[in-house]
């Protein structure tokens, strides 16, 4: 496994983790905007 594959890797993870916890928060967000 060379360096870019890893760091290919690392650049997606980020992304998804970052992608569903933006998600989670905007629900959030709508949520308390419904009270």
């Amino acid at each position: 496994m060379n360096m870019v594959e890893w760091i290919g890797q690392v650049i997606v993870m980020i992304v998804l983790v970052g992608g569903a916890f933006l998600m989670g928060a905007s629900v959030n967000d709508r949520k308390q905007g419904k009270r």
